[in-house]
């Protein structure tokens, strides 16, 4: 009965006319690149508290039982905060949260533990080690589809967070971000690519291009996404334009009453970018199949 209402909670989110439909599609398209053949639905959870996580039951096999038409192989419940449907800026954590689900289906961190074993036989420390090398591999998983934007993130919303049991600090995290998107190795990332190519996976790699948006978005138009890779890149594109206004306002962004107008419309265009994508990859694929 928990499991049915978990996934009841999730399917609810994804059929409401608030889920954040433009991020999922960019999930999908992330999916596609792990070799999953099987169908798995991403569902989404809206909660009303600042907190991402990937629940990870697979209320699908309940299902199944209970309903055998049903042709799906799995569940991917994600969760992100409510407040945050349209602002894809802020839910690109849920790149880091899909990471742990490709983390868990390929048992990326579980192997590596076999492949890379820690020195140590303290219990509590094993097990930080294992919940460690997990958000690190998440962490990973994001910024080769987002880039900067994931580090941006953490910093915005997890600034100076401690190392716990289940989290390296946030320095560590950011560290280690940008020592993989500057394409050099640290111990982390080693372990990380080794564990991959032992079990013949994709690499973690740069999978998106930062698109230029300037000129489309100082003209409050959305920018035309050639691509996947850009599609995940227009994250990275918009987290580096807010910056750019914050720190020195120029025209159209200096002449808005509001310090907070200019976050709101670019998440709308980056929003609106993705849509379009979308939209005219289905019109595509209709008129063609």
């Amino acid at each position: 009965m928990d499991q049915i209402w978990f996934a009841t909670k999730y399917l609810i989110g994804s059929t409401s006319k608030e889920i954040p439909y433009e991020i999922v599609y960019s999930l999908k398209t992330a999916l596609d690149d792990w070799e999953i053949n099987q169908r798995f639905l991403i569902t989404t959870a809206l909660i009303d508290d600042p907190n991402y996580f990937f629940q990870a039951l697979d209320p699908s096999k309940v299902i199944r039982q209970f309903l055998p038409k049903v042709k799906i192989d799995g569940l991917i419940q994600i969760a992100s905060p409510r407040l945050y449907r349209h602002k894809p800026l802020n839910i690109v954590a849920l790149y880091h949260e899909l990471g742990h689900f490709v983390d868990d289906f390929h048992k990326v961190t579980s192997n590596s533990i076999l492949l890379h074993p820690p020195a140590t036989t303290d219990q509590v420390a094993l097990q930080q080690e294992i919940y460690h090398r997990k958000e690190f591999f998440a962490d990973l998983f994001a910024a080769s589809y987002s880039g900067d934007a994931i580090k941006f993130f953490l910093q915005k919303f997890a600034p100076n967070a401690p190392e716990s049991l289940t989290h390296p600090s946030t320095t560590n995290r950011i560290a280690n971000i940008d020592t993989f998107l500057k394409s050099r190795n640290n111990k982390s990332i080693s372990i990380i690519k080794d564990t991959l190519n032992t079990k013949k996976l994709p690499l973690l790699r740069r999978r998106f291009t930062s698109p230029d948006i300037t000129t489309s978005f100082n003209n409050i138009r959305p920018y035309q996404i050639q691509n996947d890779r850009e599609l995940h890149g227009i994250l990275e594109a918009g987290w580096k334009l807010l910056q750019d206004i914050e720190k020195a306002p120029f025209p159209p962004w200096s002449k808005l009453d509001n310090e907070f107008e200019a976050e709101r419309i670019i998440n709308d265009l980056v929003e609106k970018s993705i849509r379009n994508k979308m939209l005219k990859q289905k019109w595509a694929y209709g008129t063609t199949h």
